[in-house]
């Protein structure tokens, strides 16, 4: 699975694991690949290579296990006339 398709498929894992990801990995990063929880660390760049190294390459889905999303509201830039 690559593209859209396995960031959807992975995203999804993570939210239908994320119950059980709290309990065992809250604080930490947690990786997926092909809808399978891969690693997890403190640390996302120690991660991502740790897995880069095993799996080659290959996208990943990394994500910080907290009980509540941090959600950012960025104003776009306005034209001055």
């Amino acid at each position: 699975m690559q593209g859209p398709d396995a960031v959807a498929g992975n995203r999804a894992a993570f939210l239908t694991m994320k119950g059980q990801l709290l309990q065992s990995h809250s604080g930490q990063y947690v990786a997926f690949k092909d809808g399978q929880l891969v690693g997890a660390d403190s640390d996302d760049r120690a991660l991502v290579k740790r897995l880069y190294h095993q799996f080659g390459v290959v996208p990943l889905y990394v994500k910080l296990v907290e009980d509540e999303e941090h959600v950012y509201h960025l104003s776009s830039p306005r034209k001055v006339r």
